[in-house]
């Protein structure tokens, strides 16, 4: 048995080597040899055929790629562009260097890149439509819209890309200027409100809630014409001019003056109607500054015109003046004693109206300061020793208190004086019953020395506060008004300021303060 099959291994084995030496002899064999070149040379052209006919797809397939209008795209399973056209690289505003071999998905936002991506994870259509906001490689973003051909059996994704202009740039273009009214709106430094027909309000910037202390949710909806609750006497005029304005006369700006404690506002309102629809806008502007400047130039031409009454003054009436003074004075000796008292009534009038020309003179020329270092201790005490008699007799008292180490002050002398003598001799007239006239001298915080004169008198009402120191304007029965305007011309000159306070039924007190040189 073991015999046998090693026989007829052997026999087989002979069998394959004698068939695999085995060789055809295609010279003994033309027909065969004929027949097989006949295909070899069929094949070869066959292949040579397909591959000009695959190169002339190509070609039209490059040309079509190229020139059709719509941008297209094609990239890979993954997403980097394998191959982008003309129209697809002025769409993006790109070079072909700039996005071949990029991932598609990088220029895609965030929250689109991810729905994209799901949905062609998920969804089995061969085509996806939909839009996206697009980053170009130059930074800009346009929102486009594409057609996604999934061809994963060919191991490419087919893109078609076109701008949605019309209802895009539409909706960015109102956006933006929306955007550009409302930043001038709400940032401008005139107060706005804009309000319906019914009166209500619709919206108001930041400088009219900061106006009127109110917030915007607060404000909406509210009737505009209670803007001035806190003010009735102001309520009609504003009233009047919203409804000027809805009766279609021509909208004329009125000028509204709050008046407060602490503060006096100027507002100059202007309304107009119709200015888009169902809407009206009132501009409120704050000019208090402009009518201060109004105020500070009407005080100047009332400086200039006294300036020139003085200069006529003084030589139309010291003339005079000195002629009366001279002959007076040889009519003493001959006065009896009964005519005693008249004698010293003319004298006296005589004294004040020298003193009126004099004042009237410090203004109308300037005059020649010496500044030097003074000690305001020695000035202020050499000031009260010559107001000490009057002091006496109308029962009034000095009541003073000095910081230890004053700086010297650079100043002319005799100028504080007369400041000093001006305010203290107020301060002893507004106390017919007597009183304590208090003066301190220190060095404040911010580096100034601080001059404080406090009278015990009946006070000065505020509405009369601010107009001390005009010319001609005083509290006084026979003042002129012209020793404040004075004082705060001296004060003004040794670059200093002066400051009232004053609460009626308590009293006065004159803060001046002086700057300290620098060593």
């Amino acid at each position: 048995m073991n015999v046998m099959n090693v026989s007829d291994y052997s026999q087989r084995k002979n069998a394959a080597e004698k068939q695999k030496n085995h060789k055809i002899d295609f010279k003994h064999n033309p027909a065969i040899y004929q027949r097989l070149n006949k295909v070899i040379r069929r094949d070869y052209i066959e292949k040579k055929m397909l591959k000009m006919k695959l190169q002339k797809n190509e070609e039209v397939f490059h040309s079509f790629f190229e020139e059709v209008l719509e941008a297209t795209v094609l990239c890979s399973e993954s997403g980097k562009l394998i191959r982008v056209n003309h129209s697809t690289l002025q769409l993006l505003e790109c070079s072909l260097r700039d996005i071949l071999g990029k991932n598609i998905f990088d220029f895609i936002q965030e929250q689109y890149r991810e729905r994209l991506e799901l949905t062609l994870k998920t969804t089995n259509s061969k085509i996806i439509q939909d839009k996206v906001f697009f980053q170009l490689p130059n930074g800009k973003i346009k929102y486009l819209a594409y057609n996604w051909k999934k061809h994963p059996l060919y191991g490419y994704h087919m893109i078609q890309f076109h701008q949605i202009r019309s209802q895009y740039e539409v909706k960015q273009r109102l956006y933006e200027g929306e955007e550009c009214f409302r930043n001038i709106f709400m940032t401008t430094n005139d107060g706005m409100v804009i309000w319906n027909h019914q009166y209500e309000i619709l919206e108001m910037n930041t400088k009219a809630l900061s106006l009127f202390q109110c917030s915007s949710t607060s404000i909406k909806g509210h009737d505009i014409r209670t803007l001035f609750h806190h003010h009735p006497e102001l309520t009609a005029k504003y009233v009047a001019h919203l409804e000027e304005s809805n009766n279609g006369k021509k909208e004329e700006p009125i000028i509204l003056t709050i008046k407060t404690p602490s503060y006096k506002k100027y507002l100059e309102i202007y309304s107009k109607r119709n200015i888009a629809a169902h809407s009206h806008l009132t501009v409120i502007r704050d000019i208090s500054e402009k009518m201060e400047m109004l105020e500070q130039i009407r005080k100047s031409d009332t400086l200039n015109i006294v300036g020139e009454l003085a200069a006529g003054i003084a030589h139309e009436i010291r003339n005079p003046m000195t002629a009366l003074k001279g002959f007076i004075q040889l009519l003493e000796s001959s006065v009896n004693d009964e005519h005693t008292m008249y004698f010293n009534v003319i004298t006296t009038e005589l004294q004040r109206i020298e003193s009126i020309i004099t004042e009237f003179l410090i203004l109308a020329k300037p005059q020649d300061i010496q500044f030097r270092k003074h000690d305001v201790r020695k000035i202020m005490s050499d000031t009260l020793e010559l107001l000490h008699a009057q002091a006496i007799m109308h029962n009034v008292q000095f009541d003073t208190c000095y910081d230890g180490a004053l700086p010297q002050l650079f100043c002319e002398p005799n100028q504080l004086k007369q400041v000093f003598i001006n305010i203290a001799k107020n301060a002893i007239e507004v106390m017919p019953k007597g009183g304590i006239i208090r003066i301190k001298i220190t060095v404040n915080q911010d580096g100034w020395l601080h001059i404080a004169i406090q009278d015990e008198g009946e006070g000065i009402p505020k509405d009369k506060l601010k107009k001390l120191g005009e010319p001609f304007y005083t509290t006084k029965e026979r003042g002129t008004g012209l020793g404040l305007m004075v004082s705060f011309k001296i004060i003004e000159e040794h670059q200093g300021r002066v400051e009232l306070e004053s609460e009626f039924g308590v009293g006065t007190t004159f803060h001046i303060y002086l700057p300290i040189p620098k060593e």
